[in-house]
């Protein structure tokens, strides 16, 4: 028989429900972590299921979620060469509206897990499995972190020398070439400090953070 496991994916663990094709619950949902001992459990289980139940092919499903699927879509990649199994990476707006078109309202992780299932039996024909997985997406995504992270920095950065012009101009002469360290000391103490008139460049150039 085929059977057809839902996966949805949170952050450090993820609910399983596994159906047949009539869409009805071979097994309870489980829940299982996403670490090491989590990933040998979910392949002891599979090995089991696939006995119990007689399965030729049990199609795999997890939903995109920006990178927290990865280890669960990767092990189960793995297991294809040990089960008879299958592996799939949905859009989330598919299951979203194959769930409003059936007038579901309650949605919990045990649920989102069986809608997954649902989906793929419903959709079969818009299901791809066993899709390569782009080495290079991780890298790709913390690039863009990265790139993201300068953006902010550099408008911080300007948002920084607006204020400090309208409250400390004096201080501007300084900072044509960026924001040097000894000025953000100065900010940074300047509950501390003497009032600024007395205060001098060669003293402020000394200051520790």
């Amino acid at each position: 028989m085929e059977a057809y496991l839902g996966i949805d994916v949170s952050k450090g663990y993820a609910d399983f429900t596994l159906l047949d094709k009539e869409k009805q619950e071979l097994e309870k949902v489980f829940q299982l972590d996403d670490t090491c001992g989590g990933h040998d459990a979910l392949k002891k289980l599979l090995k089991q299921f696939t006995l119990q139940h007689n399965i030729s092919t049990m199609y795999c499903a997890v939903e995109s979620t920006g990178g927290f699927e990865n280890n669960w879509y990767n092990w189960l990649i793995v297991l294809k060469k040990e089960l008879p199994i299958k592996v799939a990476r949905l859009n989330p707006s598919g299951v979203k509206n194959n769930v409003a078109a059936s007038l579901e309202r309650n949605v919990t992780d045990a649920l989102s897990s069986r809608y997954i299932a649902q989906y793929i039996i419903s959709h079969a024909e818009k299901v791809k499995y066993d899709v390569p997985d782009n080495i290079y997406s991780s890298y790709r995504s913390m690039s863009k972190h990265i790139a993201l992270l300068k953006k902010q920095n550099t408008q911080l950065i300007n948002e920084m020398k607006m204020v400090l012009y309208s409250t400390f101009p004096e201080l501007m002469r300084y900072c044509k070439q960026g924001m040097p360290a000894w000025v953000l000391d100065v900010l940074k103490n300047i509950h501390h400090l003497l009032p600024l008139k007395n205060l001098k460049l060669n003293n402020s150039q000394k200051l520790k953070t």
